[in-house]
């Protein structure tokens, strides 16, 4: 891991002081990471609802229903235990376009970081959210997930309230 952030640290232009990348198991291996960062990491976390996702897991990898909840629920309880010991955004995917860009500049904004809306709405494929919920859910997997559902929406928008002030 040393290695590889002295790699891309090298590579990286004089010009970029930020850089970061989107992947779920990053909550996985996020503490290691961070000790090895030592750079006060400010962390953009995504969510979306579980049913979407294990759907979405199912259909790529056939992973059962039950599993793909019970993953969700793994990377989500390790999202939330981050964002309360780091400094921290949370953005909610599960979302219209709009509300999307909204989102994301408003976290650009705190960050003091320019924010190319028309490359994001360009980067954003809607043929790519192929699982959205449609009603409640309200089956066992979820009722088995649905505080900590609950947790990230709270989390998200006492996020959206403090970073807007």
């Amino acid at each position: 891991m040393r290695e590889l952030i002295a790699n891309l640290r090298a590579e990286q232009p004089a010009t970029f002081s930020r850089w970061g990348w989107k992947d779920p198991r990053t909550t996985v291996t996020f503490d290691a990471w961070n000790r090895i960062l030592d750079s006060g990491a400010v962390l953009v976390g995504t969510f979306r609802h579980p049913r979407p996702v294990a759907e979405s897991l199912n259909k790529r990898s056939g992973l059962p229903l039950r599993q793909g909840y019970a993953l969700w629920l793994d990377y989500n309880t390790r999202l939330l235990r981050h964002l309360e010991a780091n400094p921290s955004f949370l953005v909610r995917f599960d979302v219209s376009l709009p509300t999307l860009v909204n989102q994301i500049r408003r976290i650009c904004d705190s960050l003091g970081l320019r924010s190319n809306l028309e490359g994001l709405s360009r980067w954003y494929d809607e043929a790519l959210v192929r699982n959205t919920l449609a009603g409640e859910d309200d089956s066992p997997e979820f009722t088995s997930v649905a505080s900590i559902w609950q947790a990230l929406l709270d989390r998200h928008c006492t996020l959206n309230r403090t970073h807007t002030r």
